[in-house]
């Protein structure tokens, strides 16, 4: 069975902002004040794996079960766009530029979901790193779906050969919160959705390719 009807945003209210979010052109969330010159700045751009229970990922508002506010210090967000039950071609629609080292793409979920041609979401993937223009891109292994593990598996490995045939750096920082193709116990709230403590491990290991993977190499 494809679950066609399954968007990872579920209530009225969510699939509102989501149309309201793709014909207003929505800005870029601004550098909190906390930034540093001794840090990397980064963008991101993804669907609810990112914005989780942010309470305005706009306007840089973080909530706790969001990778980006897990990071650490060596990595500082600077702006981006996430937006829950997103496919790429609305991440391809609402990026714009943004002042970063790195732009953080996390996207595929949705689009496999609803049985996106990959083709379809590769193309859109370069529309966001265009649209961003930070000249290194990291594209980030979508989670587990643990009711139909292949759809992230099959899209992992098509993403991945992807990435490098671009120049990109391909990161997965969901092996420590997989076990097998699915998520280990205790790390996800629904088979699709990481717990904060799932969110954390996810953070840590992107900061770590945000600061030492891609400036670094």
């Amino acid at each position: 069975m494809r679950f066609h009807r399954f968007l990872l945003v579920i209530t009225a209210s969510a699939a509102i902002a989501f149309s309201v979010g793709c014909s207003a052109n929505p800005p870029v969330a601004p550098l909190p004040s906390s930034a540093t010159s001794k840090s990397v700045t980064f963008a991101a751009i993804g669907d609810s794996i990112t914005e989780a229970n942010s309470s305005d990922f706009l306007a840089g508002k973080i909530g706790s079960r969001s990778w980006v506010s897990h990071v650490g210090p060596g990595a500082t967000f600077a702006g981006g766009w996430a937006l829950s039950g997103a496919r790429s071609s609305a991440m391809a629609e609402n990026a714009r530029d943004v002042e970063a080292d790195v732009l953080v793409i996390l996207a595929g979920t949705n689009d496999v979901f609803n049985d996106v041609p990959f083709e379809q979401s590769a193309g859109n993937l370069v529309r966001v790193a265009e649209k961003v223009g930070s000249e290194k891109v990291l594209v980030s292994a979508i989670p587990p779906i643990d009711f139909e593990p292949e759809l992230a598996t099959r899209f992992n490995q098509q993403l991945k050969q992807f990435a490098m045939s671009r120049g990109w750096v391909f990161v997965d920082p969901v092996t420590g919160v997989r076990e097998g193709d699915r998520f280990a116990s205790g790390m996800t709230t629904d088979g699709v959705h990481p717990t904060e403590a799932a969110a954390q491990v996810i953070g840590m290991a992107m900061g770590k390719a945000i600061t030492e993977e891609i400036v670094r190499r």
